[in-house]
């Protein structure tokens, strides 16, 4: 059970009682294209819940980019934003969307790096008992990245079921 807050992944569904074609339309209508350079705002100014593609019967959509002013003076860009990959099955009465949660790629480089610094310093904490440090600190990163990934899932997720239903 902790696993599926730990991993950068998940999946969750969302019963509408919307026709798949309307869903479809829906999603189009707050979608904006996917280019990473591209803010939350395109070039004639109209402001998009979601980067994406939408089909008829599959979305892959992700927040727009956002910069995050950090200490007053250093910006940067947020690489936790989560990629929404769906599938929009017709049922009886409405439809079924099924969506597969990750991480962007780069986060998944990130995330390992800091793995593998977590995983150097917890061998040298062992052996030698002075890195506890380094230790620490990945550790704290990488609670960070995760918790933040997970916000910003359930941003997503929220906005979604909004677009949705």
């Amino acid at each position: 059970m902790i696993l599926k807050y730990v991993l950068p992944w998940g999946a969750f569904t969302i019963v509408s009682a919307e026709s798949a074609e309307m869903i479809a339309a829906s999603l189009r209508g707050i979608t904006g294209p996917a280019h990473e350079l591209m803010g939350p705002d395109d070039i004639s100014g109209k402001s998009y819940v979601f980067v994406g593609t939408v089909g008829d019967r599959r979305f892959r959509l992700s927040t727009p980019q956002e910069d995050f002013n950090l200490v007053g003076f250093a910006r940067t860009r947020n690489i936790c934003r989560p990629v929404l990959n769906g599938r929009i099955h017709p049922a009886a009465e409405g439809c079924v969307i099924t969506v597969g949660v990750r991480m962007q790629v780069f986060s998944y480089i990130l995330l390992t790096g800091l793995m593998l610094t977590l995983l150097t310093g917890a061998i040298f904490a062992y052996a030698e008992q002075k890195a506890a440090i380094p230790v620490i600190c990945a550790v704290i990163v990488v609670s960070f990245c995760n918790g933040f990934f997970w916000f910003m899932v359930h941003k997503a997720r929220m906005l979604l079921i909004a677009a949705v239903t």
